[in-house]
């Protein structure tokens, strides 16, 4: 969409795409583990923890 727009012209289309995919990589590896670290034990207090869920 950004260069069918103009935001960005065709021959920078890859480059704009990589820094987005390694930026979006990037902040995965850094905030999900943490957020599994914290969130999951306040999840099991609540009522929408199911204990066999996956099972």
């Amino acid at each position: 969409m950004l260069a069918i727009n103009g935001i960005i012209p065709y021959e920078e289309l890859f480059l704009a795409f990589e820094g987005w995919f390694t930026e979006n990589v990037i902040a995965t590896i850094m905030i999900v583990p943490f957020l599994l670290r914290c969130v999951t034990p306040y999840i099991q207090q609540t009522e929408s923890y199911v204990e066999s869920y996956w099972k």
